[in-house]
């Protein structure tokens, strides 16, 4: 038996997606999704719901919104849902 920190929910915290900066803006968005679909499965295995992806760049904050919300993820405070 695995020892949690909670007898709760399960859910699942991501620091870091990393997307190759030398593809081009398209290949990089498509690679981006791609990551979180696979999040987001994974975490369907381990009965986890929701996934939390925590935005600390402070680089193209409008752009990084569009590219979240692509994925399905709604901002709740400093963190994005899926």
């Amino acid at each position: 038996m695995t020892d949690l920190l909670s007898d709760g929910p399960r859910f699942v915290t991501v620091h870091l997606v990393a997307v190759d900066l030398s593809l081009r803006p398209f290949r990089r968005a498509k690679a981006f999704l791609t990551l979180v679909a696979a999040i987001r499965q994974w975490a369907a295995t381990q009965n986890a719901s929701p996934v939390f992806f925590h935005v600390m760049t402070g680089a193209n904050l409008a752009a990084t919104d569009r590219l979240m919300r692509a994925a399905g993820a709604q901002c709740v405070g400093g963190i994005y849902v899926v």
